[in-house]
């Protein structure tokens, strides 16, 4: 009694929204709106309706959805899996140590407005840059695999930041660091960031235009001993005047 009474309910909704839809679609044609619904008399909605109406369409339907999300899922794992395997060979990371910062990027891909696979993309251009390298001589591969994540996370905000790709942000960080003698870890570039951001937050001058005067320039810290932000005030100057940042630098 109560599967007869369920399925006279469902044939009664099922219905009475057939119903309403039409009545929807007969008030928007007398506003001069046509659906397609309403030039095919509900044909289609009621085919629809009565697909949904059978139990066993309705489970077909569910095991094609969970079927397209386990294929979709395995296929990310797949490309994921590919992508640290690129980050193992610039690194030279293995087993938890690789495991340890595979976690950790994927968890800094919710918090950032970066995909995974970018992320993987700059870990992998750190560990080519050496980063964490100095641990790993030691044996601290747990100590590498958290300061190749650091470096990976500056690095993205240095490129949210700035408007310019993460991968840009740590090439040019890298050049600009190494050419004024610096160690290549997080600290130093987020120190980099700081000086870019302020200079281009406070004159004329794009922070991408900042970082490229300061590679081009980066000599006058051997000839004349200055520092990164002394050499980044100079240039954002020059910039400011309507100077590009090659024509500055030559010209310096």
């Amino acid at each position: 009694m109560s599967d007869t009474v369920l399925q006279y309910k469902t044939m009664l909704d099922a219905s009475g929204f057939a119903s309403g839809a039409q009545q929807i679609n007969s008030q928007l044609g007398m506003m001069g709106i046509q659906t397609s619904a309403a030039n095919a008399n509900l044909g289609g909605l009621g085919t629809i309706i009565g697909t949904l109406a059978n139990p066993l369409t309705a489970v077909a339907l569910g095991i094609t959805a969970v079927g397209g999300a386990l294929v979709s899922s395995v296929q990310s794992a797949a490309a994921w899996e590919s992508a640290m395997v690129g980050v193992a060979k610039t690194s030279g990371l293995s087993g938890s140590a690789l495991d340890s910062l595979s976690q950790g990027l994927l968890k800094m891909s919710t918090e950032m407005p970066v995909a995974a696979d970018q992320l993987a993309a700059v870990a992998a251009a750190a560990g080519s840059l050496g980063i964490g390298q100095n641990l790993a001589d030691i044996g601290d591969f747990s100590g590498q695999s958290a300061a190749i994540q650091e470096f990976t996370e500056v690095a993205i905000k240095m490129g949210v930041g700035f408007e310019m790709s993460a991968e840009q942000a740590t090439t040019a960080g890298a050049k600009i660091l190494n050419a004024f003698g610096k160690d290549m870890n997080s600290e130093n570039l987020e120190k980099l960031g700081s000086v870019v951001n302020t200079m281009g937050d406070s004159f004329a001058a794009t922070e991408p235009q900042v970082l490229d005067f300061l590679n081009r320039a980066s000599f006058l810290n051997a000839t004349m001993g200055q520092s990164i932000p002394q050499v980044a005030a100079l240039g954002t100057t020059l910039i400011s005047t309507g100077m590009e940042a090659e024509v500055a630098s030559t010209g310096i």
